[in-house]
């Protein structure tokens, strides 16, 4: 969970803000991720690619989100997964949401 947040806190112009009992991570306005309010599963957006690599690679700790997932909602499980693959995918759900114009200020 931790980890979780410190990577969404430290991308560009990122927020934090209550949703619906947990936390949301926004740039602009817009959620690009979301924490489970016990920190046990995450939520980003990912385009069609990512998300289908995602889920046939991690099938035990990555699912398509039921309401959400055609628009590339993909919940998970942080225990299961590695830091840095954590790192990539909240980042590359940051880069769907916020705007071009931003995407250079990200430091790889």
């Amino acid at each position: 969970m931790d980890h979780f947040r410190e990577v969404a806190l430290g991308l560009p112009s990122a927020t934090e803000q209550d949703h619906f009992g947990g936390p949301s991570f926004r740039v602009n306005g817009k959620i690009f991720a979301q924490l489970s309010a016990d920190g046990a599963t995450g939520l980003v957006k990912l385009k069609p690619e990512q998300q289908d690599w995602a889920v046939s690679t991690f099938p035990d700790s990555c699912s398509v989100e039921p309401n959400w997932g055609r628009h590339g909602w993909t919940r998970l499980a942080l225990q299961g997964l590695p830091p840095d693959l954590v790192r990539d995918l909240v980042t590359q759900s940051w880069r769907a949401v916020s705007p071009n114009k931003m995407h250079g200020l990200l430091q790889n």
